[in-house]
């Protein structure tokens, strides 16, 4: 009977650096097709292979199912049943995403068995099976951003893809975490730290492990999301009309206990508990008031006096004009347009509404809408005598 034994620490940890470092250059490119695994007994942890492809898929479904030993019947095998599995076990551990984020090491033994070599594989891993088996396949950005989405809404401390044709790199899965944590304000009571885990940096399969670390226990952010939900419809209580009157009335009470800090949290528990917050989070607070009166409201990202800002696009039937929380303005001033802004603010104005403002009545319009009015409608100048004798027309 012939042993050998691949622990992973000897893969990388252990071996010379010049070794360590060809190890993590190399290219994921020993991935073949799925091949529907063949049970040769009624045990599924006992399976069948004619080629090494079909030994490398073996090996591979192996930790799929988060086995921790499973058998390899080799028929009619051609290569060398010793090197092959040596290489094969290398390529699991060392190249593929799944046995790179899962395992910690493997060991092999086999045997001739008259007519087929029978190959005994061992695993260590260092994730749990549920760990394995909660990982995700996602493709393409907004299934990306779901997943991202769903765990922040959960707070939990761990997310795990597995992506196929399409791939982000560490600051994109970043960016996608902060889109994600912004669109759901009524979630954003804290921002977690991010820690992203790429399994590998080559290839087009891999494992990307997102790592969340919360400040507060997951029983205390679900306490805070439930206190906003509860301060905000208690915020927004009695008649609010889905006009100018009803934003301007929701604009006022926000102010009323803001504490705008462009240094502070970005939470909106904290936006709606007067602490000291960012602009971002005042604008999430405002938005979570508008939903709740159903109000079209949106939060904008741009800079205000050179300087990163968020603020607000308000849609009535009277049209779509910025508010900026911020400021704490009054009821004639806290309504903003284009022009208004331009001096102070910058923004993708192509990724916004615009906001025009409503026209001027001229003094034209004025005195032609009162000469209307007086003469019942009809345009024109009477002559001196009708006026004076209403009747002349008689005679």
């Amino acid at each position: 009977m012939n042993k050998k034994a691949i622990p992973a620490l000897l893969l990388c940890g252990l071996l010379p650096l010049t070794s360590c470092g060809y190890v993590a250059s190399r290219s994921y490119s020993s991935v073949v097709p799925y091949v529907e695994q063949t049970a040769d007994t009624e045990d599924v942890s006992v399976l069948r292979a004619t080629t090494y492809a079909e030994l490398l898929n073996c090996i591979q479904y192996f930790v799929t199912m988060g086995e921790t030993e499973g058998t390899v019947r080799l028929y009619q095998y051609t290569g060398d049943v010793g090197e092959d599995l040596e290489k094969a076990c290398q390529e699991v551990v060392q190249d593929d995403p799944l046995g790179t984020y899962a395992l910690s090491g493997i060991t092999y033994t086999y045997q001739h068995i008259v007519t087929y070599y029978e190959c005994t594989v061992t695993y260590s891993y260092r994730r749990t099976f549920d760990q394995i088996a909660s990982i995700r396949t996602v493709n393409g950005t907004t299934e990306i951003r779901a997943a991202i989405a769903s765990a922040l809404q959960s707070w939990e401390e761990e997310l795990v893809l597995e992506m196929g044709s399409y791939y982000a790199d560490q600051d994109e899965i970043l960016s996608l975490v902060q889109e994600a944590y912004y669109q759901n304000p009524s979630y954003a009571v804290e921002y977690p730290g991010v820690l992203v885990t790429v399994y590998h940096s080559t290839g087009t399969k891999r494992i990307v492990e997102i790592t969340f670390q919360w400040a507060n226990s997951q029983e205390d952010l679900q306490r805070m999301a439930e206190e906003v939900r509860s301060t905000a419809a208690a915020m927004t209580s009695g008649s609010i009309s889905q006009d100018e009157t009803g934003v301007w009335l929701l604009y006022s009470r926000l102010t009323a206990i803001a504490q705008f800090d462009e240094a502070g949290s970005d939470s909106v528990y904290d936006a709606l508990n007067e602490n000291p917050v960012s602009s971002h989070a005042l604008a999430m607070a405002f938005e979570v008031l508008c939903d709740l009166a159903g109000v079209s409201c949106e939060t904008v990202y741009g800079t205000r006096d050179n300087t990163p800002h968020w603020w607000n696009i308000v849609t009535t039937d009277s049209g779509s004009c910025y508010v900026d929380v911020t400021e704490g303005a009054d009821e004639e001033t806290f309504r903003h347009y284009d022009e208004d802004l331009s001096q102070r603010y910058s923004w993708d104005t192509q990724s916004y509404p615009a906001c025009v403002a409503p026209e001027e009545e001229t003094e034209t319009d004025a005195e032609e809408e009162q000469e209307d009015e007086t003469s019942g409608g009809v345009s024109g100048v009477l002559p001196e005598e009708a006026v004076s004798d209403p009747f002349s027309f008689l005679s």
